[in-house]
């Protein structure tokens, strides 16, 4: 079935973002003095070696979350009910999130502080 233009942007441009992101984390590695990006948190701050893995870690999530998007991205475009549609888009957002916050669970069993 083909699918119009607009549908495939609102599918997948979140995810599309989030990738991008993803690799200024894993590939980048933002440094502490950039104010603008940057996984910050008590624990990252600590020391350079926790900011580095803070870094790799908040990247490899947020890889892991967009794939994740992408995947209710496509579902996205196989429904054809409006809320659906919403719920999917919402989905996105959460599972996002919800990898994203895996990260400080990690750094904490990691550094165990």
């Amino acid at each position: 079935m083909q699918y119009p233009l607009g549908s495939y942007i609102i599918a997948f441009i979140f995810p599309a973002f989030v990738l991008l992101m993803a690799l200024c984390y894993l590939v980048g590695r933002p440094k502490p003095e950039n104010k603008l990006i940057g996984f910050r948190t008590v624990r990252t701050l600590s020391s350079p070696a926790a900011w580095k893995r803070g870094q790799y870690l908040f990247g490899r999530q947020l890889l892991i979350g967009s794939l994740v998007a992408g995947l209710f991205g496509y579902g996205f475009l196989t429904v054809s009910s409006t809320f659906l549609k919403v719920v999917l888009i919402l989905m996105q957002i959460l599972a996002v999130t919800l990898f994203g916050m895996f990260t400080e669970f990690i750094l904490r069993k990691e550094l165990r502080r």
